[in-house]
């Protein structure tokens, strides 16, 4: 039975079988890089703002601004997430946003008809995570203070932020993470690794805030 069959099956049928395999695994391969999201994280900004404490006075406070751009030109990214925690000798110190998730980002246009830039969220870093505050010693309630303490404890090594975003294609629903960091040497953040994007190109499609 088993001769018979393999009687049947001529050499283009194995050809047909293998060119159909190769065609699914480029088909595949098509889908998954050009069918997924693709993002980049703005180099973050350490920016100071005037904020009414509980006893009703006015008092100045950092927060960190990081713009995340949806760089795919053809294809939205939706159910964005992100998370930004200062790392420091193998420990992370999470840092709370205005809001963690965003629904959608359009896709990108660099023409920027009148003036919008839908395509570019910029998130806020507002405090430091509850969970990060009961673990210090100290009794912290700014960004200021957290930066302070570790710069204090800082021991020769470099002081990193890393930002972690995660979104889908709004066609396929394929996810994909982008990781970034970045070192804070003295009061400015600059791009150490991971997917970033450059500070012109931020600049070149995302609006200038004023804060």
């Amino acid at each position: 039975m088993w001769s018979s069959i393999f009687d049947c099956i001529t050499g283009w049928d194995v050809i047909a079988l293998l060119l159909g395999a190769v065609l699914s695994a480029i088909a595949t391969l098509i889908l998954i890089i050009f069918f997924r999201p693709k993002i980049c994280i703005g180099v973050p900004e350490l920016k100071r703002i005037e904020v009414v404490n509980v006893n009703g006075n006015k008092v100045n406070r950092s927060i960190i601004k990081i713009n995340v751009v949806n760089c795919r030109c053809h294809s939205d990214a939706i159910n964005l997430k992100i998370e930004a925690a200062f790392v420091l000798n193998d420990k992370t110190y999470h840092l709370d946003f205005d809001r963690f998730d965003f629904v959608m980002l359009p896709r990108l246009n660099k023409s920027k008809k009148n003036k919008e830039t839908p395509y570019c969220r910029t998130f806020h870093a507002l405090k430091i995570n509850d969970y990060t505050l009961s673990i210090l010693d100290n009794d912290f309630k700014t960004i200021d203070q957290l930066i302070d303490y570790l710069k204090l404890n800082i021991n020769g090594k470099d002081l990193i932020l890393r930002v972690r975003v995660h979104a889908n294609h709004s066609f396929t629903g394929f996810g994909k993470a982008f990781v970034a960091k970045f070192k804070f040497p003295v009061n400015e953040f600059i791009s150490y690794e991971g997917q970033s994007c450059k500070e012109s190109f931020i600049e070149k499609v995302c609006k200038k805030e004023k804060t």
